[in-house]
């Protein structure tokens, strides 16, 4: 394997470094950024460009800054999202998990999100989308725990969204062995009829983090129901860190399945894998890139990609911005890690090391194009530092494009 050497100038180490010449004057300056940015965001929350409002949503949630005026902004900028969609996409829409991570931010109202769902939010699926902010938030006050029982005894809802309040309710602390058996038995389940209750429950741990609240016996019922079409469980499970250890063999044995039968599922498996067992980190990702060609263009490969991102902490991002230099790999890590969007952040340094080196233009160019997405605006100081040391006319244009993109909430354009 050809390794290569990234030099770098004394005047590129300074701009990734942290200099005390000045320091007080860029503080201000960095303040005064720090607030037009916070207001350019807000703006967003409430105009009409899908591309801005969620990259908005992303940045204020990532950095903190979801306070509870972006919140109400949030909310307002959904129904506005909404109110421009067909009627037909309007009735399906599906809350994402980084919208839901938003609406159950630390800044977010549980009171006022009771106050949205007992108006049905419009359709099902964002009222299911609400009850999982409900669970991200964690708030177990009197009236949230009260209104959650009250709608599963009778809200005659679908069964799905029954399950997940449940779910929710059972993070929330809510102490019912009713509730729990209602989870365990969706999970014990073999009858095919139960099998998208079994799913909800795993895609409602994942939109709402798994944690010291899943029991033992909840964690055995969990790995015991992993199969090969049930990804967000694998996710889920990843999600647990060492306390699911005792899940590897069993994600080993259907990741070596859906490998050998080129499923995209390959994708869920192996990045929860990576997180349960890290000493076969780089192993089980380079595998999964050698095959990652021929899920490309593949419809499935959204199904089975979605949620993954949450699997790209701050260690997994940095073991995958140490291969965007390695030309066999360099493409698949940029998919991951951009699919990641501000999750990966802790890509950023590395990525910055490779765009400002001398060789391979190609991958140096994909990896300023990577920046677009998982750089921060707070970050901007740095590539524009970066920009002055980049000669190579291809990493320049991506490199622009991507300061750009970060800049005015725009989409990232290719060179190509």
């Amino acid at each position: 394997m050809k390794v290569y050497a990234l030099r770098t100038t004394l005047a590129v180490a300074a701009f990734l470094s942290f200099a005390p010449v000045g320091a007080l004057a860029r503080g201000r300056d960095a303040d005064v950024r720090a607030g037009e940015r916070r207001r350019q965001l807000m703006r967003a929350l409430s105009g009409s460009s899908y591309r801005a409002f969620y990259r908005a949503i992303e940045e204020l949630t990532v950095t903190g800054q979801m306070d509870g005026a972006a919140w109400r902004a949030t909310v307002d900028g959904l129904w506005k999202q909404m109110d421009a969609m067909p009627r037909w996409e309007r009735e399906h829409i599906h809350l994402s998990s980084r919208l839901v991570d938003a609406l159950g931010a630390e800044g977010a109202n549980p009171k006022g999100i009771v106050k949205i769902l007992k108006t049905k939010a419009r359709n099902a699926e964002v009222y299911a989308g609400f009850v999982a902010a409900l669970g991200r938030h964690g708030s177990a006050s009197r009236d949230v725990v009260s209104f959650l029982r009250d709608e599963v005894a009778h809200g005659n809802l679908p069964a799905t969204t029954t399950m997940r309040i449940r779910v929710v309710l059972a993070k929330l602390g809510f102490k019912s062995a009713k509730n729990t058996q209602a989870i365990l038995s969706a999970l014990r389940s073999q009858e095919e009829e139960d099998r998208e209750l079994k799913g909800e429950v795993a895609r409602t741990m994942v939109l709402i983090r798994p944690g010291d609240w899943v029991s033992d016996e909840l964690l055995k019922a969990m790995i015991d129901s992993l199969d090969e079409q049930n990804t967000s469980m694998a996710i889920a499970l990843g999600l647990l860190g060492k306390r699911a250890r005792p899940a590897v063999k069993k994600l080993k044995e259907l990741n070596d399945d859906a490998h050998r039968r080129g499923s995209a599922c390959e994708v869920a498996f192996t990045l929860a894998l990576a997180q349960l067992d890290p000493r076969g980190r780089d192993a089980g990702l380079r595998r999964l890139f050698r095959q990652m060609a021929s899920y490309w263009g593949r419809p499935i490969i959204v199904v089975c990609m979605d949620n993954t991102f949450v699997l790209v902490d701050e260690g997994m991002s940095k073991h995958l911005a140490g291969m965007l230099s390695d030309r066999g790999v360099q493409g698949d890590a940029q998919f991951i890690l951009a699919n990641a969007g501000l999750q990966a952040r802790a890509a950023v340094p590395e990525a910055l090391r490779f765009v400002v080196g001398t060789v391979d233009d190609e991958g140096r160019a994909g990896a300023a194009a990577l920046l677009a997405y998982i750089a921060d605006y707070s970050r901007l100081p740095q590539l524009q530092a970066a920009l002055r040391q980049v000669r190579a006319p291809r990493v320049r244009r991506s490199l622009e494009s991507a300061i750009e993109s970060i800049r005015d909430l725009k989409s990232p354009t290719s060179d190509e």
